[in-house]
């Protein structure tokens, strides 16, 4: 005589927050993309698969831009503490491109102080 069991069904739900996503530096961490994924399906990957797994020149360039009261506008070694303070790559693009760089261009805006 068999038993029956009712047990909860199991519902794989997508990733809902942000902190959520899996995040790495490293190209090899992601899965090779096929364009079926959520975050690639309207891109057209055959024409971008150099930006997702080509060798890419990180090298600075030169950047004109307006000069603007409290900016600064300036390329940085990756070694500087501000580069990944903002957060790490969350597909294999963006992992592409960091491992690449040499320098990153830090565009900088003074606040203002704090009235009271």
């Amino acid at each position: 005589m068999s038993t029956y069991t009712e047990t909860e069904p199991t519902f794989l739900a997508p990733v809902q927050t942000r902190s959520e996503r899996f995040k790495s530096f490293e190209h090899a961490d992601f899965a090779e993309v096929t364009g079926f994924e959520a975050e690639w399906k309207l891109t057209p990957v055959d024409r971008v698969r150099t930006l997702i797994d080509g060798e890419l020149d990180g090298s600075p360039y030169p950047v004109l831009y307006p000069e603007v009261a409290g900016t600064t506008v300036e390329w940085i070694d990756r070694t500087d503490t501000r580069i990944g303070s903002a957060g790490q790559p969350e597909e294999r693009a963006a992992a592409n491109a960091w491992t690449a760089f040499e320098k990153a261009l830090h565009i900088g805006v003074q606040g203002r102080s704090p009235t009271r």
